[in-house]
């Protein structure tokens, strides 16, 4: 990061964070082991989060992802609670070999589950693609998004078909789709 400011207040921490590469955020602080979070927010242009998350795949992301969250409760490394937590991918685009696909605003919302991990659940429904999921973040950084696409008319041909194939599909229309993997910082990887 280039760029980190805090300031300690009665109310905890207030702490902002910029980076070079366009990665923005801001939070108010409280705890240690007992880590309270309110107004957070954290902004990052798609095409970075895509080289973290899908390193191994020929796919470019653009746009712009902002994380929310009101209120968000961890306690030894786990999710507790989330209040009014939130993510949106404006102005949605992937390029891959065989063609791009032009998305509507992706939203998703947050919350805990029993075992401490955070999950993100996705929607977004454009003239190319409509794609819903559910995905986790567990404590050990172990991630799993799972989902279905269904091709629209507006989509690339040699797309839509890849998106398709009979073998892969699970209900009339709809094709499942699958990212895993772990999150490593960056001096492990």
């Amino acid at each position: 990061l280039e760029r980190l400011t805090w300031s300690l207040t009665l109310a905890g921490w207030q702490v902002s964070l910029s980076d070079p590469r366009g990665v923005e955020g801001q939070a108010r602080l409280w705890g240690l082991r007992d880590l309270r979070l309110q107004e957070g927010r954290l902004t990052a242009p798609a095409s970075l989060l895509s080289h973290w998350l899908m390193s191994t795949m020929p796919v470019s992301a653009e746009g712009e992802v902002t994380f929310s969250l009101a209120e968000a409760h961890f306690s030894e490394g786990r999710c507790r609670q989330i209040t009014a937590g939130g993510a949106q991918w404006r102005q949605a685009r992937l390029h891959s070999p065989v063609g791009s696909l032009e998305l509507a605003q992706v939203n998703g919302t947050f919350r805990c589950t029993a075992d401490g991990a955070v999950a993100l659940t996705l929607r977004q429904d454009s003239h190319q693609l409509s794609l819903s999921g559910q995905g986790t973040l567990s404590p050990d950084g172990r991630y799993l998004f799972r989902g279905t696409l269904q091709p629209r008319q507006g989509m690339p041909p040699l797309l839509a078909l890849l998106v398709t194939r009979p073998a892969s599909k699970n209900e009339p229309g709809r094709t499942p789709w699958q990212i895993q993997g772990k999150w490593l910082p960056q001096e492990q990887k």
